[in-house]
């Protein structure tokens, strides 16, 4: 995706000037709505760097152009343009009005932003994406520009389900079929699975796993199936409840009573979050024996539910603080990365060079960045309002948080 540098000022009496990028991207395309369309489509938009103004930027989708008035989007913050739709805009929602407004196209169509509405080249197009069928409109500016590849395009997706993007990449194969839409909100269930085993016991199957972290965990479902490719049946009754958001172990069982004889059984887990988001684990296959002795295949204990879709720093914990905090992230491709502390003078207060990471997400204390709340001379910094800026690869984003002593 295209990068746009600009410089960032940090004012209190003293004016110091730091080097940012701000990464918008087209992140989620929401375009065939269940029943009637109008006045319930929408494209989200992420900012993945610094601060950055939109006025005057455009908006296309199937022939239309939505005009940015003044409006600054945040570091780490999502818009959610509402496609022929009325209402009030906010600093999370805006909409494009329905006079002589069309929808946007139910099996095929493109998205487009520009940083003008004046011209619309390969200089101006900030993001593209076609679904359905590929030589969209303005297909050739954003190939000419680098940000998509020629005739490629992303799946249609049933009616109600939206695309959202993995996070990286410029083909058809970097979105994905979201079934559960997350207007607003990032995609990512960072749960930390470290054990998940089924065992044939006395006619019926226990599973059990245990997660070492969980953020905005609802809960869990359990699904069966007779093959490892299906199909798979849910067979809970009722949800079972997760911890929420917690950095301790959580440990659970559920017991499938079901005629084993001769059968061989897969289960996976769904997790799903407070926003209704869901992803599913790895699928394992019941095996016979008491629990412990055969170690259990975890893909990674850092990745419970695959791969991180996209780059993300999270908020600190806990915040506010005394001494000393952890800052968790997770990276979809491995990333050198780095972070800075700064004070509300733009001053440096501490530089961590955490190296050469891989994929997955470092959600623990064990794996998180730690900063002790003292400077680059090992002395204590006094209480405050704090930015921590987070680097990997070519990823930046910068959150704030408060020391209270």
């Amino acid at each position: 995706m295209k990068n746009l540098m600009r410089l960032t000022c940090l004012c209190l009496g003293l004016w110091i000037c730091l080097q940012a990028s701000a990464d918008v991207v087209i992140n989620e395309v929401f375009y065939d709505a269940e029943g009637a369309d109008t006045g319930k489509e929408w494209i989200e938009l992420y900012n993945n760097g610094d601060a950055i103004q939109l006025d005057g930027y455009c908006l296309y989708a199937s022939g239309e152009h939505y005009v940015f008035n003044p409006f600054s989007l945040d570091a780490d913050a999502y818009v959610v343009v509402h496609w022929n739709a009325d209402g009030t805009d906010t600093l999370t929602d805006l909409y494009t009005g329905t006079a002589d407004w069309s929808n946007m196209g139910n099996t095929s169509g493109s998205v487009a932003l520009w940083n003008t509405h004046d011209s619309h080249t390969q200089e101006t197009i900030v993001d593209y994406m076609e679904y359905g069928a590929g030589g969209q409109p303005f297909e050739s500016a954003a190939v000419s520009a680098g940000i998509w590849t020629a005739g490629d395009f992303a799946a249609d997706v049933d009616e109600g389900h939206s695309l959202e993007y993995y996070g990286s990449g410029d083909t058809g194969a970097d979105w994905f079929d979201q079934a559960v839409p997350t207007p607003g909100a990032d995609n990512a269930l960072p749960v930390t699975l470290s054990y998940f085993e089924a065992r044939y016991f006395d006619n019926v199957v226990i599973i059990r796993w245990i997660t070492e972290s969980e953020t905005n965990n609802l809960g869990f479902d359990i699904y069966r199936g007779e093959s490892k490719y299906g199909p798979f049946e849910k067979i809970n009754s009722h949800r079972i409840a997760g911890a929420g958001t917690t950095v301790s172990q959580s440990r659970y069982e559920y017991i499938d009573e079901i005629d084993v004889s001769g059968n061989q059984y897969f289960y996976y887990i769904e997790n799903i979050d407070f926003s209704g988001g869901k992803e599913r684990s790895e699928t394992i296959q019941a095996i016979s024996g008491p629990f412990g002795k055969v170690k259990p295949e975890i893909a990674s204990k850092t990745s419970f539910l695959g791969k991180p879709v996209k780059y993300q720093v999270f908020q600190n914990f806990p915040n506010p603080f005394n001494p000393e905090t952890w800052i968790p992230f997770q990276l979809p491709e491995p990333a050198y990365v780095t972070v800075k502390i700064y004070n509300v003078f733009g001053q440096t207060v501490r530089s961590m060079d955490l190296g050469q990471k891989g994929i997955g997400r470092y959600l623990s204390k064990d794996e998180s960045i730690h900063w002790d709340g003292r400077n680059q001379n090992g002395e204590l910094v006094p209480s405050g309002v704090y930015f921590y800026q987070f680097r990997a690869g070519k990823f930046m984003a910068m959150k704030k948080m408060l020391l209270v002593k």
